[in-house]
């Protein structure tokens, strides 16, 4: 076998979507193999290839979504447009030089009967000929016309490009859901990319708007260019930049029937925004991009972690921060839409460090769920190069966690609890996982056996009490993939909680029994406090108030837990006032 044929368990973890804890699972329960160390490279695109067909559902579960299949088709009125348009013989990018056709002709800035007869005669200005004759066809002219046919007799929406992407929203359709999710690319709704541009522009000094430079780096069908030109951006100072030539030729369609006196090409780039290809660090204003999410292909992240060497994660959206934060000028601002996951996660640890090292975050917004079909919470972040006193609504926890505190009130009512004495459980309690067992249908059983014992699950755990497990096991170790030592799980006096919880759920548990995965333990020896006095301090609104407006997590970790503040209960009585109180029980 050739060198080239093996390849880390790292690489296997990248095309197979998976974690390297999952590859080690695989691999004890057969499903990948072994040489030395290494994995070979056509057995794990093989197991690519049975997990996409469904050959081994029981992995299609845990490898992620960027293998889904399918067209995630938009709602309201181009669903119809869409799903026509899925059927037709035609490669997407064909349709969409039809798509895009259709609009100029609809906008009055076109007149053309077949699609590749165009002349300079058929366009209102040079500009928009240059463009759409630039557009070579993949398809055979019978095809283009048939379907030409088809798209001329379609109704599309009255409306500006800027105030809705319409080619933009079928592009996306015509994409499978699972494309999209390989390459992390989601599209912004309107009313987000305006929100957020405007924002920054507002905080962009001594310029008028018509005067700044604005770039996105990984445009795609133009969004964020259409929200600064219609916040009265200049689009001769609009440039765009992606690696997706059919979005590239949307966001130019875009812009130019948007601003159809245009006299310049518009100023959009076909190649990786993270490269440095065009030259242009430091010189601009403004940046706004929503970048893709998800890990770049190990080719490229060797070559990637030479040009960000601060980005250790190789997570594609650090990248593009890091990017934009070099290509603004010093008095300039970046905004981005990015995932939840960039608050809290490890391993966006490096892009947080640089974050709060290297430039000031102006603004942080949560906006919870807004792409259709993904279930991803979503964050938009502003900064500016210059340095300076952080934002007041967002905390710098131990761990370079980002908290968002949304109001003053919120932050005041925080603020009156840290200032109390108090201990911490940060060296002062021992901690433990629940157990992991790689195959919970194999060693989990309903019913109880001479050799087995019931085990906690999270949804077990209730506020102060353990509902009776229904699920029991045969505690074998050695067979698991992950326990703790066998003391945490057997002490008598112990505090088991819901890892997986948005809400603070502690219960004492005092006969020794086993925790799964989703029930994890904590064995506290803080002085002046017991197990069960801690736990009603958690389980309390007001902790479960300061827990959520600091940390924001689904998860409830260990490093957010040692950051709480042991205060004596007799000390909270008269700390608040019920009109505080109400507050705190509203916002929960």
């Amino acid at each position: 076998m050739e060198q080239d044929d093996l390849i880390s368990a790292a690489e296997t973890a990248s095309i197979l979507s998976i974690s390297e804890a999952s590859v080690r699972n695989w691999v004890r329960h057969g499903y990948l193999h072994k040489n030395d160390g290494w994995f070979d490279r056509a057995e794990v695109k093989t197991l690519l290839e049975k997990i996409r067909c469904g050959e081994i559902d029981r992995l299609n579960s845990r490898a992620n979504k960027r293998h889904q299949n399918g067209n995630l088709l938009p709602t309201g009125k181009l669903h119809d447009i869409a799903a026509s348009l899925i059927e037709q013989d035609l490669p997407v990018c064909d349709i969409m030089f039809l798509i895009c056709l259709h609009q100029f002709c609809e906008a009055g800035l076109c007149r053309i009967e077949k699609p590749i007869h165009i002349n300079e005669n058929h366009c209102r200005t040079p500009i928009i000929f240059k463009h759409l004759s630039s557009y070579m066809p993949v398809s055979s002219l019978s095809k283009l016309e048939n379907t030409w046919k088809r798209v001329k007799s379609i109704k599309l929406p009255h409306t500006l490009p800027a105030d809705s992407d319409t080619a933009g929203k079928i592009y996306q359709a015509l994409n499978s859901r699972g494309c999209r999710a390989f390459t992390g690319s989601f599209y912004t709704p309107v009313d987000t990319a305006d929100q957020l541009v405007t924002t920054c522009l507002d905080m962009v000094k001594d310029k008028p708007v018509s005067k700044v430079t604005f770039i996105d780096p990984c445009c795609g069908t133009g969004q964020f260019l259409l929200s600064f030109i219609k916040a009265g951006g200049s689009p001769e100072n609009a440039f765009g930049i992606d690696a997706d030539p059919t979005a590239i030729f949307i966001a130019a369609s875009n812009l130019l029937i948007q601003c159809p006196e245009l006299s310049t090409t518009p100023r959009l780039f076909l190649q990786d925004g993270l490269m440095d290809t065009i030259k242009c660090s430091g010189k601009f204003d403004l940046s706004v991009t929503n970048p893709p999410w998800g890990a770049k292909s190990v080719e490229n992240k060797t070559t990637l972690s030479k040009i960000y060497p601060s980005i250790k994660s190789g997570e594609t959206f650090s990248y593009f921060i890091n990017r934009c934060m070099n290509l603004i000028n010093r008095q300039g601002m970046a905004g981005f839409v990015l995932p939840e996951s960039i608050l809290n996660v490890q391993k966006h640890i490096d892009i947080r460090r640089m974050l709060m090292e290297e430039s000031r975050i102006i603004e942080l917004r949560n906006h919870g769920k807004i792409f259709k079909g993904v279930y991803t919470g979503v964050v938009t972040l502003i900064a500016t190069k210059s340095a300076g006193k952080q934002s007041s609504m967002l905390r710098l926890n131990n761990d370079f966690t980002f908290s968002i505190i949304t109001d003053r009130r919120s932050t005041k009512l925080i603020d009156k609890l840290y200032d109390l004495p108090h201990s911490t459980l940060e060296n002062n309690a021992d901690w433990a996982l629940g157990i992991v067992t790689g195959d919970n249908e194999r060693y989990l059983t309903a019913e109880p056996a001479s050799d087995t014992e019931p085990i906690i699950r999270g949804s077990n755990i209730h506020p102060g009490m353990v509902f009776p497990p229904q699920q029991h096991i045969r505690f074998t170790p050695s067979q698991f993939q992950q326990t703790a030592p066998e003391w945490k799980y057997r002490i008598k006096e112990k505090l088991v909680y819901r890892f997986i919880s948005k809400k603070l759920i502690f219960a004492v548990e005092c006969t020794g029994m086993l925790t799964l995965n989703s029930a994890n333990i904590l064995i506290p020896w803080v002085d002046g406090f017991t197990a069960e006095e801690i736990m009603n301090l958690f389980n309390s609104e007001i902790y479960n108030f300061v827990y959520q407006k600091r940390f924001n997590s689904v998860k409830i970790l260990r490093s957010h837990l040692e950051q709480l503040p042991l205060v004596e209960f007799s000390k909270l009585e008269n700390l608040f006032s019920d009109k505080e109180l109400e507050f705190i029980k509203a916002s929960l």
